[in-house]
């Protein structure tokens, strides 16, 4: 359920050429293809989040990430994409039949996709938006069922 942005809404080379990786990125990770997401990662890529200590590194992201978001049918929505340099961030929205099971509403999320010199996807990283305790409060309550 990815709603790409046309066209870059940059006019400098490099940016394009980052905003157009990190968008293909978000596109394989939506639709959960670990063998086209692979070649993109840099072999230090890691996935962190800004509210917790998890993170994985590039095999764990293939191995364990993209299978569970298969799993969950989970599927960022793009709600905005602002672009510097080698990094782009995505505001999204965080859909799964999980969170719907659960009754939690769609969280939204900051996903940063950051490239490396060579232009290989080096890190995304999750942080909170609006909403955040919300969601964690939500959370909790479903978690007492």
């Amino acid at each position: 359920m990815i709603a790409l942005c046309g066209g870059s809404i940059s006019t400098v080379h490099g940016q394009k050429a980052s905003s157009k990786t990190a968008t293909r990125f978000l596109a394989y990770l939506n639709h959960y293809r670990s063998q086209q997401l692979a070649p993109m990662l840099a072999d230090n890529f890691r996935l962190r989040r800004t509210y917790s200590n998890l993170s994985q590194d590039k095999a764990a992201f293939l191995d364990q990430y993209v299978p569970q978001s298969k799993a969950y049918n989970g599927k960022f929505e793009v709600l905005d994409r602002r672009e510097h340099a080698d990094t782009t961030v995505f505001f999204v929205e965080d859909h799964s039949d999980y969170l719907k099971r659960q009754g939690i509403n769609s969280p939204r999320w900051y996903l940063k996709v950051i490239l490396n010199a060579e232009g290989l996807v080096e890190s995304m990283i999750i942080d909170t938006a609006a909403g955040y305790s919300q969601y964690q409060q939500a959370l909790r309550e479903n978690s007492k069922l």
